[in-house]
């Protein structure tokens, strides 16, 4: 069997909205996407582009959807102590 072989998916995946954030002059959205029996999915998009997602399996020992929140909740810790970090280097005169 392909990918060819396999019916168009009819229902679209329930969504959630996770976090949303600007980030200089980057708009940051991060949603949950419910795979069903694979568990739930976080994926992030900078300004409406994907740019990088983490699957969180059902068979892991805690709520999947817990730890996707805490994954997406890291993503922007992670994002802001850059933002942060960058305003606080100096600019060369020129």
């Amino acid at each position: 069997m392909t990918f060819d072989d396999l019916p168009p998916s009819a229902t679209r995946r329930p969504r959630e909205k996770l976090l949303e954030f600007l980030y200089g002059h980057d708009r940051w959205l991060c949603e949950l996407v419910d795979l069903g029996q694979w568990g739930v999915e976080a994926q992030c998009f900078k300004n409406e582009e994907f740019n990088r997602s983490r699957r969180f399996d059902r068979s892991e020992r805690c709520d999947s959807g817990t730890r996707a929140d805490q994954w997406g909740a890291r993503i922007a810790t992670q994002a802001d102590r850059a933002h942060n970090a960058s305003a606080a280097i100096p600019t060369p005169a020129r």
